[in-house]
């Protein structure tokens, strides 16, 4: 019996795997794969403040720290449809690494653990909403 249910199990977590959103491959997907998580954190940031999880300082903190990853993007697109294209891929890998730090920071706050890893795409739309 031990054993069926160990296979079930083995076969839900693969399938919840295959289901899963693949990373990014290319330069535009990964651009848009930050820019879903910047919206993610905004989002996230605002949930954690109306159920008083953070205050307003640590708000602001960690707004300007989303923005900062938002205008990163932002240049990185610029770059994208110039002719500095190949400059775009460096500016969104460290945007995405800026971002991966908001996102272990907002995961702290709602009492989730951390990624050490790059955030799966739209990782900010799948946190827990706090008072839930």
């Amino acid at each position: 019996m031990k054993k069926l249910l160990l296979l079930v199990c083995v076969a839900v977590l693969a399938g919840c795997a295959a289901l899963g959103l693949e990373k990014p491959q290319s330069t535009e997907d990964q651009l848009r794969y930050g820019q879903a998580g910047v919206s993610a954190a905004y989002k996230t940031i605002a949930d954690l403040k109306v159920a008083g999880s953070i205050t307003v300082d640590e708000g602001i903190g960690l707004f300007k720290k989303t923005e900062a990853v938002e205008l990163q993007l932002a240049a990185a697109e610029t770059l994208l449809k110039g002719p500095q294209a190949g400059t775009a891929a460096g500016k969104i890998t460290l945007a995405l690494q800026a971002l991966l730090l908001v996102q272990n920071e907002l995961k702290k706050r709602q009492g989730m653990k951390a990624s050490s890893s790059a955030p799966p795409l739209l990782a900010g739309l799948t946190f827990a909403t706090p008072g839930a």
